[in-house]
């Protein structure tokens, strides 16, 4: 199923989470066809780095939410960073940014569920465009999405109203623990 990318942090650290739209994190890559998802991307970095280019590339089976036309509400997200471009497009999400030094900037957009399958959930990236010495990489996972009545595992979620602020950050995002090591944990149990 392809190379599997190694993480690698360079001056920069990017993570993605995901959310269900009422703030739940979602621990396992398993959703009902039409649910909808909320991907939150982190970036750090340990010095001043302009020009940088977040790329998200979108897995197949799920497609970027118009938040304009949709009425699902993601005020639970604050302390989102304004990003100086954000392009969506069908295949992935890219934000451009500036990082200050010791900073710490929250992106965060909304998917839905459009097709039944497994799909291959690909690495998300960050890179500073006119110095590759500074990037970020982060591997991928399967997603699973299954049809819109099927009964998933409750463990799929964190348990409601767990989340709590990085207490070393002015972050609202959690402290972060790899979904990758996670996930991989929670399908050995099910698999059991």
């Amino acid at each position: 199923m392809g190379v599997k990318i190694r993480d690698r942090d360079a001056t920069i650290k990017v993570k993605r989470t995901y959310y269900t739209p009422d703030g739940r994190e979602l621990l396992l890559p398993m959703l009902n066809q039409g649910e909808l998802v909320v991907c939150r991307l982190q970036l750090r970095s340990s010095k001043k780095v302009d020009n940088i280019a977040i790329v998200d590339m979108i897995p197949a089976g799920l497609e970027i939410e118009n938040t304009r036309l949709n009425k699902a509400s993601l005020n639970w997200v604050k302390g989102l960073a304004q990003a100086r471009y954000m392009d969506a497009r069908d295949d992935r999400a890219i934000y451009y940014t500036d990082m200050k030094a010791n900073q710490v900037k929250e992106f965060a957009y909304l998917m839905r569920a459009v097709s039944q399958g497994t799909f291959l959930l690909p690495p998300v990236a960050a890179e500073a465009m006119y110095d590759p010495e500074i990037h970020s990489f982060h591997s991928g996972d399967t997603l699973f999405i299954y049809p819109p009545k099927a009964e998933l595992p409750n463990h799929r979620l964190a348990p409601a109203k767990t989340v709590k602020p990085d207490d070393s950050t002015d972050s609202p995002c959690p402290k972060w623990v790899s979904p990758y090591s996670t996930w991989a944990r929670l399908r050995a149990k099910i698999q059991d």
